[in-house]
């Protein structure tokens, strides 16, 4: 289905009924959107969602919060997630099954409080798939452990590929007394994961 409404809500119930999402025109949100499927491939066809907020959130915070999906062609940006209360965070999903392809995020702070688990610009927890061509730039992720910047952590399936990615302008911090930050991702857990043409620029890794 076309989405060619900027308000939110057309999306949002798109995404209950559809499998597949093409953006035809940019949307402000406020607030997660719930996703009703499984399944879904959102193309975001060069378009930009922008605004989100979330102040009190629990596990798999984000634009579409816990999903299966694949995401391409979307810029996310504007993002202020401040003190959720669950862990896994990032813009598109805190906690994912699939594959994003260009996909950039811009703008964006994740300020768990130092509480929170596997956080990241893009993606809190990528459980499966793969990352091509995605960007973060001006992000700032704090989180008690597992923080990067297309990824907090990849977890679970084995030889996963992150290729062409790019981080700039980021700063990601570790709180707790065992530590993982870095600008692509924070930590590779259990499973064999391959950089292809990732870099980053002016990115801080923290443990603190």
């Amino acid at each position: 289905i076309v989405i060619n409404m900027k308000q939110s809500y057309y999306l949002e119930d798109a995404l209950r009924y559809n499998n597949k999402i093409f953006l035809n025109t940019d949307i402000l949100v406020k607030e997660p959107i719930e996703i009703g499927k499984n399944n879904i491939v959102i193309d975001g066809n060069g378009y930009t969602i922008e605004g989100l907020k979330i102040t009190a959130a629990g596990n798999g915070s984000g634009l579409f919060g816990s999903c299966t999906l694949k995401a391409k062609n979307l810029t996310i940006k504007n993002v202020n997630i401040d003190k959720p209360s669950g862990n896994f965070v990032g813009a598109l999903c805190g906690s994912l099954y699939g594959d994003i392809e260009n996909v950039n995020v811009e703008n964006v702070k994740i300020n768990t409080g130092g509480i929170s688990i596997r956080c990241g610009g893009i993606v809190g927890i990528h459980n499966g798939g793969n990352a091509t061509n995605c960007t973060a730039t001006n992000v700032e992720v704090t989180a008690y452990h597992n923080v990067g910047g297309i990824s907090g952590t990849v977890n679970e399936t084995n030889n996963r590929v992150y290729t062409d990615c790019v981080v700039k302008n980021g700063k990601f911090v570790a709180t707790g007394n065992a530590p993982y930050a870095g600008a692509i991702t924070g930590n590779a857990n259990g499973v064999k994961l391959t950089l292809k043409g990732c870099s980053q620029e002016n990115c801080v890794p923290e443990q603190l």
